[in-house]
């Protein structure tokens, strides 16, 4: 897999996706530092021995490096992630860090710190992606491959999903609306990145000028803020998911919030995962699902 392909702020964009799908929550980006990189900082809950749950607060440095990475630089990094109190600090590179740096490393980690370093060397990362194909596919990592394709498999599963719902609806006389809705915004979404993947070999980003006219929507704010068939799946499906009688939506400056009129359902469990794999392949970030509200960033 050829990294250096991607922009910055692409290979920053692979780690936050990266780290999302193998299990870190509460992802957020912080304040680009001195060397104009964004990192992330999340949280991952452990069980002890004891049956104890353990909060472990992540910092992560996730940068594109020509050379091996020196130890100056890391105890920088350690430096800073210290200092804000994480207990674990996540180099993600595309290199290796250099043998002194290693070893300096491995010793600062046998002296058992407050603060544990680790780092995912680029051979590594290559392993994890293989793991989560959807991923690497996203990002043009894999080509123009039958196995690139197959990274929208989760997409056509739920598009599948609701197209049964809505047939079962129909066979018993009951309107599910909102179902067809979602099933035709998905299925134009999964299209739209298959059609990518075969010309490109990785997603394209299509944003549109106007806000689609559903009679249940109201946007306020600029829509071309976002990827345009990627916002009508998260809409329609932020309706199908909870049921709710209508949303208004408020956006400004590359972040939406999605109001929920009377929602009947709670996103959780498999409906939360689907959505933020549905998130994920419309370049945009779930900020936060609350009983009423949906919170999205966008990648722009």
């Amino acid at each position: 897999m050829n990294f250096l392909a991607l922009t910055a702020n692409q290979f920053e964009n692979l780690t936050f996706d990266l780290l999302q799908a193998a299990g870190l929550k509460n992802l957020v980006w912080r304040t680009p530092g001195a060397d104009g990189g964004r990192d992330i900082e999340g949280e991952f809950t452990s069980l002890d021995f004891s049956k104890h749950h353990q909060h472990q607060k992540w910092y992560v440095e996730c940068k594109r490096y020509s050379n091996s990475i020196d130890w100056p630089t890391v105890w920088q990094k350690i430096a800073y992630a210290e200092s804000r109190g994480a207990d674990f600090l996540l180099l993600v590179t595309n290199n290796n860090p250099s043998p002194a740096c290693e070893s300096e490393i491995a010793l600062w980690n046998r002296q058992k710190k407050s603060l544990i370093v680790r780092v995912w060397r680029g051979y590594e990362l290559e392993g994890l992606l293989k793991n989560y194909p959807q991923i690497a596919a996203k990002y043009g990592l894999l080509g123009k491959s039958l196995e690139a394709e197959l990274g929208l498999q989760s997409l056509t599963f739920e598009a599948m999903k609701l197209a049964q719902s809505s047939y079962v609806a129909q066979e018993l006389g009951v309107s599910n609306e909102m179902a067809l809705e979602a099933n035709a915004a998905l299925s134009e979404l999964i299209s739209l990145r298959y059609s990518q993947i075969r010309t490109y070999g990785r997603m394209i980003r299509q944003s549109g000028n106007t806000a689609p006219s559903y009679k249940w929507l109201s946007w306020s704010g600029p829509w071309d803020d976002w990827d345009d068939a990627g916002m009508r799946a998260l809409i329609t499906m932020s309706r199908h998911l909870t049921g709710s009688v209508s949303i208004s939506a408020n956006g400004s400056s590359g972040e939406v919030s999605l109001l929920l009129r009377s929602p009947r359902f709670a996103i959780d469990g498999a409906g939360e995962k689907a959505f933020i794999a549905i998130a994920s392949w419309s370049d945009a970030e779930v900020v936060e699902i609350a009983k009423d509200s949906i919170k999205l960033s966008s990648r722009r």
